[in-house]
């Protein structure tokens, strides 16, 4: 049976939904730490040049931090290349590896490969930056329609709630806020942006950065193990990795409850810290100012929209309670705050949607040629396969 594939394609995560003929655009779980809906946006190079992508590199990474490639998506038409284990890639190819990875997981899991592909890319982006990533996608065998955040969200939202006029999108994702205006559309119609996006660099990362804090100063003892670490030891910045990972995960669970722990493992030093929400809440109100500040532009420039909140920082308590009380009016949060732009990059390419960038319809994806793979001069694969006869060079 034929499906549409929805990739949403974030600067720390990636998340994926399926739509069937008929049914709802269903998110696919893409076995992250928790069993969850989210794929790390994290590559690691192995010595041997193949690239680990998601979970694998996500537990890879603290022993081989030289090698690991984090927020490629904000690189995308930087000339200057990443060095990953003495490999040169350019961003766009980083994120075209990942995208592949997914697309074959999803295809061996439903026995062969979508009809139709719709990916996010970032609302700020122009021409350039999309040919690139298309360009990239392309060498990897895959034929794309590229959609933005905004629109995405925007139509996964009005397939749930029909009614309404226009829309103020708030993505709240991990490295930064945007807030972008789409103009009414009828459910399945891609809306399009009206005026010009707003943003800021506060992100779900910066309220982990502030658990860290938090954990690390959360008791006398802790923080002066923590001072007589040695910084340019392996086993400390493995160590400090692996926290950094355990402080985002607290923090996502305090989403739905009010206490986590996170277990402290590092060098000289075995504890756990527990932390409440009501102390994540004193954490963020600070950091949400610049977000609140943001939709409260929006929101002059376009009184009549209707606020809605996505991104995973959307599914926080005090986020919500944060930007309405900014705004001194209820705000809507979306269906699924992690999952809702892969639902809608898979609308954007059904039947009916309207056209997504680059404005065509996309053909089957059957027969499609191998990727070309860029090698190092001694003619090694990064993906770790023999590519001697290979000219393209990342």
């Amino acid at each position: 049976m034929s499906y549409l594939l929805g990739i949403d394609l974030g600067a720390t995560s990636v998340t994926a939904a399926v739509l069937r003929t008929g049914g709802a655009a269903e998110p696919v779980r893409l076995g992250g730490r928790d069993g969850s809906d989210v794929l790390p946006a994290v590559l690691v190079a192995t010595p041997g040049g193949d690239l680990l992508c998601g979970e694998p590199a996500r537990r890879r990474a603290p022993a081989e931090p030289d090698r690991v490639a984090r927020g490629f998506l904000d690189r995308v038409g930087d000339p200057t290349p990443l060095s990953l284990g003495g490999y040169a890639y350019a961003a766009e190819d980083l994120c075209a590896r990942l995208v592949r990875v997914l697309v074959d997981e999803v295809s061996t899991r439903h026995g062969g490969p979508p009809s139709r592909i719709g990916v996010t890319c970032p609302v700020g982006w122009g021409r350039h930056k999309r040919d690139l990533l298309a360009a990239a996608l392309r060498r990897r065998g895959l034929t794309v329609s590229l959609v933005t955040a905004p629109q995405a969200v925007a139509l996964a939202h009005r397939a749930v709630v029909p009614a309404g006029g226009p829309l103020a999108v708030v993505d709240l994702g991990g490295n930064g806020t945007t807030a972008t205006v789409l103009a009414a559309a009828a459910p399945g119609v891609l809306p399009d942006a009206v005026g010009r996006t707003l943003s800021c660099r506060t992100g779900g990362a910066d309220v982990d950065d502030a658990v860290f804090a938090f954990v690390r100063s959360s008791s006398p003892a802790t923080a002066a193990a923590f001072d007589a670490l040695d910084p340019d030891d392996p086993r400390t910045v493995a160590a400090l990795t692996a926290l950094r990972d355990e402080c985002r995960a607290a923090k996502q669970l305090l989403s739905r409850d009010t206490v986590a722990t996170v277990r402290v493992e590092m060098p000289g030093l075995l504890t756990a810290v527990r932390i409440h929400r009501s102390d994540l809440d004193e954490l963020t109100r600070p950091l949400l100012e610049p977000v609140a500040d943001l939709v409260q532009d929006v929101v002059a420039a376009a009184p009549d929209a209707e606020v809605l909140l996505a991104g995973g920082a959307a599914r926080m308590p005090v986020v919500v309670q944060a930007v309405s009380a900014a705004l001194g009016r209820p705000v809507a949060v979306v269906a699924d705050p992690v999952a809702d732009a892969a639902r809608g990059a898979a609308l954007a390419v059904a039947p009916g949607a309207g056209t997504s960038w680059p404005g065509v319809r996309m053909a089957p994806l059957t027969g499609v040629p191998a990727p070309r793979e860029p090698v190092d001069p001694a003619g090694r694969s990064p993906w770790g396969r023999p590519g001697p006869e290979a000219t393209e060079r990342t």
